[in-house]
């Protein structure tokens, strides 16, 4: 699920009123549906931004999550995420306290997604193309990310691993290698 615009839907609390209704319904008819809502950041429509982008949104819907005793998961794109909190590629302290505080609510990501970024058509930091040297550029940084999302990921919950790479073969599997290397365990879900 892809959440609303801000103008859609002021705030977390009335997209979850709209939400709960919607999976309700869903769960009568397909009780082993599993449902998640992808934070995004940046679209062609320029009236309002998505109400799910920035690490407070995720604390706020993790809080209505609870309290409403949803089901709901994250599909935790996290690209999005840096892109929507103005990251880059070279901004090591910052990524590093918008991963660690994810952990607090970790339980909550049903999927994560990563991407590269990379040039395409002569233009740099293209999301979906590259992989994780060409997003990061420099060694020590891909290599605390890649300890950061270990780390947030190290508690054995099985999630659902989406990587949208449209640039080749070679650059998805340079980002399977490097999960790998970090102990990532993939399992094909039938």
């Amino acid at each position: 699920v892809h959440p609303p615009f801000i103008d859609y839907s002021e705030n977390m609390h009335s997209f979850i009123e709209v939400y709960k209704e919607f999976e309700f319904n869903i769960l009568e008819k397909y009780p082993d549906v599993k449902i998640c809502i992808e934070n995004r950041c940046g679209s062609r429509y320029k009236t309002s931004p998505f109400l799910f982008s920035k690490y407070n949104s995720f604390i706020e819907l993790c809080e209505e999550i609870q309290r409403e005793h949803l089901q709901l998961k994250i599909a935790f794109d996290i690209p999005q995420l840096f892109t929507a909190e103005a990251i880059s590629g070279e901004q090591s302290d910052r990524m590093y306290n918008c991963l660690r505080g994810m952990k607090m609510i970790r339980e909550y990501f049903g999927s994560v997604h990563l991407w590269g970024k990379g040039v395409c058509n002569g233009r740099r930091n293209v999301a979906h193309h590259g992989n994780f040297d060409t997003w990061f550029r420099e060694q020590d940084i891909k290599d605390e990310f890649l300890s950061l999302i270990s780390d947030l990921f190290d508690d054995d919950i099985v999630r659902y691993m989406v990587l949208e790479v449209n640039s080749n073969n070679v650059d998805l599997n340079k980002i399977i290698k490097d999960l790998k290397s970090i102990d990532f365990s993939f399992i094909r879900v039938i």
